[in-house]
């Protein structure tokens, strides 16, 4: 509404980058570009999968996916549905469907499904995860006996 502050360009802007930075993760995990998965992190930011991960800071977050990816026969990871929350004064919070699908080459491979549960900080630099937790549904670790066409 007029005079009152908002900006329906601004917030549609904001959710459009948002949405970008879910993709960008997925492409960098996907891809292993790990220049790529480090800048879409807040320094201070915080990753989470309960009972599982726990890691703090930028470096740490990288180092550890890197360790969980490294040498995987291949990984997809599709976000999904990302519902986008603006909070103002630069912070949202989002939530979207993952998918997941890989084979790390010491285990048989697995198919997962869960939500990632969000929340983001707006600096000079852009939009940036603060605070990430995948809140695992299902998983499948039967064999996967599918040829990887490309590693």
């Amino acid at each position: 509404m007029a005079g009152d502050g908002w900006d329906e360009g601004a917030d549609w802007r904001d959710k459009q980058a948002i949405q970008e930075l879910i993709h960008l993760y997925s492409d960098a995990v996907n891809r292993q570009d790990w220049a790529q998965f480090e800048a879409v992190w807040a320094p201070d930011a915080l990753w989470e999968v309960p009972h599982q991960i726990r890691k703090e800071g930028r470096v740490e977050i990288c180092e550890a996916a890197h360790e969980i990816l490294d040498g995987a026969d291949f990984i997809i990871q599709m976000a999904h549905c990302s519902v986008v929350t603006l909070l103002g004064g630069g912070r949202a919070t989002a939530t979207s469907t993952m998918q997941e699908i890989g084979r790390p080459q010491s285990g048989p491979g697995f198919i997962a499904y869960g939500i990632y549960y969000d929340e983001l900080i707006k600096g000079e630099d852009g939009w940036r995860f603060s605070y990430r937790r995948f809140q695992p549904i299902y998983m499948n670790s039967e064999p996967l006996s599918g040829q990887v066409i490309t590693p």
